[in-house]
């Protein structure tokens, strides 16, 4: 089996997977320092630019990756833009179980290519916290009606480049429109209406969850 470094280099560098550029640009804006990444897979590359990342995944690929921790602290090593040591948790956990974590206690909750996190993981963001994500899986219209999250920032890819916007928010997610799928039945009668669309969603958390 190929080390940590070379399975990195695969399927991240290699098909230009890092998204690096958009974790700088939340760091330079936002500046979180503890950050939980759900349904992580092997991509580390948050860890380049926050101190304290913890990971979770269940797939045996993700959990064999990070039992070669010297080979991910050495990718983090040499890539990281801090100067202090970084710190790196594993979790091989399904993320909609409750988790070994501190409950309100995560500046950042990423959801990249998953779906479901908005709601399984809020308790972990603490109020003022932000969550990050594609709306793949349409997390960002769970967030929209879950009602303690609030839109703050879009980010827009322009080749390599990512650029956080804070104007006209209110064209994302706020027409309504009557449930057209089952699926969404669970939550009320209305349903957000994308009218704009941006490559990632930026919602802070302005109420604590409901236990």
């Amino acid at each position: 089996m190929a080390g940590s470094i070379e399975r990195y280099q695969q399927f991240y560098v290699d098909m230009n997977l890092e998204r690096a550029g958009l974790f700088e640009a939340i760091q330079r804006k936002f500046a979180p320092q503890t950050v939980l990444y759900p349904g992580c897979s092997i991509h580390i590359t948050p860890s380049f630019y926050f101190p304290h990342v913890v990971y979770v995944d269940q797939m045996d690929s993700a959990c064999a990756f990070f039992e070669d921790a010297a080979g991910v602290m050495e990718i983090i090593r040499r890539r990281k833009h801090y100067s202090k040591s970084g710190y790196v948790r594993f979790i091989p956990q399904d993320f909609t179980t409750l988790l070994p974590i501190l409950e309100n206690s995560y500046d950042l909750l990423m959801s990249i290519y998953a779906g479901g996190i908005a709601r399984a993981c809020q308790q972990y963001l603490r109020v003022g916290g932000l969550l990050l994500t594609d709306n793949h899986l349409d997390d960002g219209g769970e967030a929209v009606c879950d009602g303690g999250y609030e839109l703050v920032g879009v980010v827009r890819q322009v080749g390599g480049n990512f650029r956080i916007g804070e104007d006209d928010l209110e064209a994302y997610f706020v027409a309504k429109k009557p449930v057209t799928n089952r699926a969404h039945a669970k939550y009320g009668s209305t349903r957000p209406e994308y009218r704009k669309n941006a490559d990632y969603y930026v919602f802070r958390r302005v109420i604590a969850p409901k236990m």
